[in-house]
């Protein structure tokens, strides 16, 4: 009895060392696969980092630390095609965005091709001006460039241009040619025909004949006659009628 019991003690022993053994096995397992778990992330880890400074590198690389000190812009100085261009379209479009008032100011410049002067003064704005933008304003002058008004004509008109717009003040320039000549005679149709100085705008249609004319005066007339004064036409228009 004795003896069964004693190996009955000693089949538990070894069963219970059976299982410490086991489990220390299972526990240690445990023990490198959390470790090799741990040794994985970090691998990862580095590895995602490795791969982000490599793209770094290839988007700012040639803006970080390959730019050439030389290139790089001094205070004040200003990259060609950037911020100029930049401000003046946005100026541009700011200005296209303004329509003009009855209170803005209109500044005209008168340009003389014959005499080489200029002169500008302060005008009424037009009234088909009012309400229109730079564009619109742009094409009014271009129309009217078609058909200037007599008085321009009479002053040698040439063209007109826009050259500053805004809410506040507009200015345009305008460039005429007047004549050293009051006025030139002609002989059109058979008749003499009176121009102004630069032949562009008549002023007088006579019913005097050319045929009428003495042969000098025939040939004066078929090139054209220039006058020098108003008094001076006059008088010769009344010698050649009589």
């Amino acid at each position: 009895m004795k003896l069964f019991y004693r190996i009955s003690i000693f089949i538990n022993i070894v069963f219970a060392c059976y299982i410490l053994v086991k489990g220390s096995e299972l526990l240690t397992k445990d023990l490198i696969g959390a470790k090799d778990v741990r040794n994985a992330q970090q691998s990862y880890y580095k590895k995602q980092s490795a791969d982000l400074e490599k793209l770094d590198d290839t988007l700012f690389g040639e803006e970080t630390g390959s730019v050439d000190e030389n290139s790089v812009p001094t205070d004040g100085a200003v990259q060609e095609g950037t911020a100029p261009d930049v401000d003046e379209k946005t100026a541009q479009a700011a200005a296209s965005m303004q329509t003009l008032t009855c209170d803005t100011e209109y500044e005209v410049t008168v340009y003389d091709e014959t005499q080489q002067t200029e002169n500008s003064r302060m005008e009424t704005l037009p009234a088909s001006f009012i309400g229109k933008d730079r564009r619109q304003v742009e094409k009014l002058i271009e129309d009217y460039e078609k058909s200037p008004s007599l008085k321009d004509q009479e002053e040698g008109f040439v063209s007109m241009s826009l050259e500053s717009f805004s809410t506040e003040k507009i200015s345009v320039r305008k460039v005429i040619a007047t004549s050293l000549y009051y006025a030139c005679i002609v002989a059109e149709d058979g008749y003499l025909t009176v121009y102004d100085g630069n032949r562009r705008q008549v002023i007088l249609y006579t019913d005097i004949p050319v045929f009428s004319l003495p042969q000098a005066m025939q040939e004066e007339v078929m090139d054209g006659k220039y006058i020098q004064t108003e008094e001076e036409l006059y008088n010769l228009l009344e010698s050649y009628s009589s």
